[in-house]
């Protein structure tokens, strides 16, 4: 089945189609995503509100119409593929990354919510992966996320099937960024803010330098 998740009306018929099948939806795999890269001030509006029913909408759609279903069996889950950008943040990609710590929200909570139940959640939250998305969200730096830090797409999908199937929390494929969210968990933001304020004024000179 196609739906265009940036459009809510479709999102809605698409879940409401879902959940009048025979056994309902097993699994819920919130897969879909895109981002948007450059300083605030200069992002599009329509762009941005595009991502947010993406990214957070059609997710809250989606969840809300399949949840009780599963709830009610004692079986099944939701599988969110959110982003480390959910754990941390980075200058450059601030509406997207509000998008990852809703996520992050969502998932925490209703895990905690559904203790017990049956039903369980598990968020993914991967560095780079080798897909469209860095093309699409506009890299105005013109340089490659270095092979270390990216990982594949079928590396990402084992992951994630193998920790949502032993019913983790969270999961972070890639060693790059397992260290980089240890890093992060253990690093007070009086550390990280300095280096993050360095790299917003890099990325913003980056940026406005290329549209004068």
């Amino acid at each position: 089945m196609t739906c265009d998740l940036g459009d809510r009306a479709a999102t809605r018929a698409l879940a409401a189609e879902l959940g009048a099948r025979d056994g309902g939806v097993d699994v819920l795999v919130n897969n879909a995503g895109l981002g948007d890269m450059g300083v605030f001030e200069r992002s599009s509006e329509e762009k941005t509100l595009g991502m947010l029913e993406v990214n957070v909408s059609a997710v809250l759609i989606l969840t809300r119409a399949l949840l009780p279903a599963m709830v009610k069996r004692a079986s099944g889950g939701v599988l969110f593929i959110s982003s480390g950008f959910g754990l941390g943040y980075l200058p450059s990609f601030s509406a997207y990354v509000g998008t990852k710590h809703f996520i992050t929200g969502l998932a925490n909570t209703l895990r905690a919510e559904l203790s017990g139940t049956g039903v369980s959640i598990t968020q993914v939250c991967p560095g780079p992966v080798a897909t469209e998305f860095e093309e699409n969200a506009g890299n105005f730096t013109g340089r490659k996320v270095p092979g270390f830090i990216e990982i594949s797409a079928d590396h990402c999908a084992r992951a994630a099937v193998n920790g949502f199937e032993s019913n983790r929390a969270i999961v972070i494929p890639g060693l790059f960024m397992k260290l980089a969210m240890f890093v992060n968990g253990w690093t007070a933001g009086f550390i990280y803010r300095p280096i993050a304020a360095l790299l917003g004024r890099l990325a913003r000179k980056a940026q406005l330098g290329k549209a004068e």
